[in-house]
């Protein structure tokens, strides 16, 4: 009997800390989510559609950003980032015709030595696979930065955002402004991050071109995890 009853409250003890742990991760994402509601000015529209912007939507976009990357070490396999050196990331996006867009910055591919390098030829089997694939369905709708996208004249504004319903996900978002040259290039101006006041811009010499590549096989975006949060939708 005492192994019993020294069990029980062991038991409870236990239950209490799932619980309060619980109570943590749910608040931590509701604070996440209001945090973000508060910064987002772009909402969807179920009776508009952006094909009126002219801007191709049945593909992506790629693009790229100059970023300091770790040195890799074979002995270690860890990258040294004391010594890094300043690289290309290529990446893409997605802008679909209902005002939501998906970035895919996290399916480049990292080369040991040479840093992230272009993903194109395993973003497109990826695409076409998803359907068929449990954890790359859940990759792209659950565990990718999803958004919504406006255009005011010759001007892209896209406000993009982690997950927030992701156990410790951490607060990234922001939004990004690109000037639009015709349906299929665009031109990177600056980006914010929703903890900044100010949006950085970028020197006009410096400014990357995003350039739109035709892909049919575009996955939809009502399977997204933004797609069902009600905040995002225009009241």
């Amino acid at each position: 009997m005492e192994v019993i009853t020294t069990l029980i409250p062991c038991m409870a003890f236990n239950k209490t800390i799932l619980f309060l742990g619980t109570l943590v991760i749910v608040n931590t994402s509701c604070i996440y989510s209001q945090r973000v509601q508060k910064q987002i000015s772009i909402c969807l529209d179920k009776n508009k559609s952006n094909t009126e912007y002219g801007i191709n939507t049945n593909g992506y976009f790629n693009t790229y950003t100059l970023q300091t990357l770790g040195i890799y070490n074979p002995e270690t396999k860890m990258y040294d980032y004391s010594h890094g050196k300043l690289d290309t990331v290529y990446w893409q996006f997605i802008l679909y015709p209902n005002g939501m867009c998906i970035n895919l910055i996290n399916f480049s591919t990292r080369d040991e030595g040479v840093g992230y390098k272009s993903s194109l030829d395993s973003l497109e089997p990826f695409l076409l696979n998803i359907s068929n694939d449990k954890e790359k369905r859940e990759k792209y709708y659950e565990r990718s930065r999803w958004g919504v996208y406006s255009v005011k004249n010759d001007t892209l504004n896209i406000q993009n955002m982690d997950n927030g319903n992701n156990l410790f996900s951490t607060y990234n978002a922001g939004e990004t402004y690109y000037k639009i040259v015709d349906s299929s290039r665009l031109i990177r101006l600056g980006s914010r991050h929703f903890a900044r006041k100010d949006v950085i811009w970028i020197n006009k010499n410096k400014q990357p071109e995003a350039t739109f590549v035709p892909f049919e096989s575009i996955p939809t975006s009502e399977q997204s995890w933004l797609y069902t949060k009600k905040w995002i939708w225009c009241k």
